[in-house]
């Protein structure tokens, strides 16, 4: 029995232009199509999906874990966090530590109490005032600071 040529066993793995996201398997980067990634899965997908295809069904993401988004308050005020709730800084712990999804804009707003916002203690929401939006992709810290 005659081998085959190396190119032709190559060529199995490759993408195909049609391919959608998490319809082709790679081992490398090489192995995708434009504007998609190997991801972690062993799956070709655009980067916010890649590493989260599910093979039982490749046409689905497997959602991603949520992520911890801390915010710890130096002073007295609050942060309001829009659609989940409030910070405030009378809370015994003055942070809180919450559960979001990634890759989903947040709005942060300082609320003056007994002093004012002086700013951000971070870099994630350096110069942007009172109101700070930041995605969190993993886990976050936020810092406000009232004076």
């Amino acid at each position: 029995m005659r081998a085959l040529p190396a190119f032709i066993l190559a060529l199995a793995g490759c993408y195909s232009p049609d391919a959608r996201n998490c319809t082709v398997s790679c081992a490398s980067a090489m192995e995708c199509g434009n504007g998609q990634i190997c991801g972690a899965d062993g799956f070709c997908a655009a980067p916010n999906v890649a590493g989260h295809c599910n093979a039982a069904n490749p046409d689905a993401a497997v959602p991603q874990a949520n992520v911890a988004l801390r915010i710890t308050i130096q002073g007295q005020g609050r942060v309001s966090i829009a659609g989940i709730g409030v910070c405030d800084s009378m809370d015994a712990s003055r942070d809180c530590t919450l559960m979001v999804p990634p890759h989903v804009a947040r709005m942060l707003a300082a609320v003056e109490t007994e002093q004012n916002f002086v700013g951000w203690t971070t870099m994630n929401c350096a110069n942007q005032g009172s109101i700070c939006t930041l995605t969190p992709i993993t886990a976050t810290q936020v810092g406000a600071r009232f004076k």
